[in-house]
């Protein structure tokens, strides 16, 4: 709060969002997204994901 008031507004730059971040946005808010039971779930589909996209 020091910063705002010291800065006179948000002590960083507000940018607008890149096509990515839209369409992440966009997806997120279809709820088509998948529900996991378990936290144990989420990591193996990230596992599985990731080796799936050759995400390091």
């Amino acid at each position: 709060m020091r910063q705002v008031v010291t800065q006179n507004g948000l002590p960083f730059e507000i940018k607008t969002p890149n096509s990515v971040t839209c369409s992440a946005m966009e997806e997120a808010d279809s709820g088509n997204l998948p529900i996991f039971e378990t936290t144990q779930d989420l990591f193996d589909d990230l596992e599985k994901n990731t080796k799936e996209f050759g995400v390091a």
